[in-house]
Parts: C-alpha cells; structure tokens; sequence
C-alpha cells in the first residue's frame, strides 16, 4: 500500500497529480469525498497487489497511477450504474468507455509504466464506482 505514497522523482508526481486532480474533482462532486478516498485506496491497494501477482514477487513498482486510474474508474462506472437514466445510455457507455481505454492508452508508451496496475485499478475503480453509486443513491 505504501506503493500508492511513493514517487520516483517530482515529474511522477506531477504527472500523476495531473490526471488526479480533474479525476477526483469530478468523483467527489458524484459520489462524494468518503467513498472518493475509500477508492482511491482500494484501488491503488488491489492494482499493486495485481501487478505484483503478474509479474512476480521480485517486481518492484512506485507512484499513485494504479490509484489515479482508480478514481478515473469510479467515474466511469458510476456512469455506467446511472446510464439507463440518460437519453442514449448505450451511446453514453461507450463514450465513457472508449475515454477510459484512450487515457489507459497515453500511458502504454510511458517509459517504467506499470500497465498491470494501471489496468487492474481501472477495472476495480469501475467496479466500486457502479457499487458506491447503488449504495449512495439507496440512502
């Protein structure tokens, strides 16, 4: 978990604040700051320990990316869980996720890029996202 707290130098940390900052914005506003941050650690936490199941226990790896895609995740799959509310919600699905895989996409080429993490806290952020809307909107 500690993984998520740890940047390699300042440019990892801007980068990843970059793509945070938007992203949490965005979170907060729809599901709110306690789940926003209740997805981001869990997302980082399982997007670590995915990429530590792919590559090895050997595999070292730093930075909050797995944790951003998270939170970009919860996004997406918080849209997903309301999108029978919109007009076009099959149009809509594939906007968010078309967006999703593009931003995914940047960091492919990224020299040091932990794709397994970045994947694994995508896909557990949509997760979360779908779940803690249902769980918020019950309330």
């Amino acid at each position: 978990m500690t993984a998520v707290f740890v940047h390699g130098d300042f440019r990892h940390l801007a980068d990843n604040l970059s793509f945070l900052l938007p992203a949490a914005f965005f979170s907060v506003l729809r599901l709110g700051p306690g789940f926003v941050v209740f997805g981001f650690v869990t997302t980082g936490w399982l997007g670590n320990l995915a990429s530590l199941a792919w590559h090895g226990p050997m595999h070292r790896s730093v930075g909050a990316s797995g944790a951003v895609f998270g939170v970009i995740g919860l996004l997406v799959g918080a849209a997903l869980a309301s999108a029978g509310e919109r007009f076009d919600p099959r149009r809509r699905r594939r906007e968010l996720i078309g967006a999703g895989l593009a931003i995914l996409g940047l960091t492919a080429f990224a020299q040091h890029a932990d794709m397994m993490a970045h994947v694994a806290g995508f896909f557990v952020g949509v997760a979360c996202g779908a779940v803690l809307l249902v769980s918020a909107s019950t309330r």
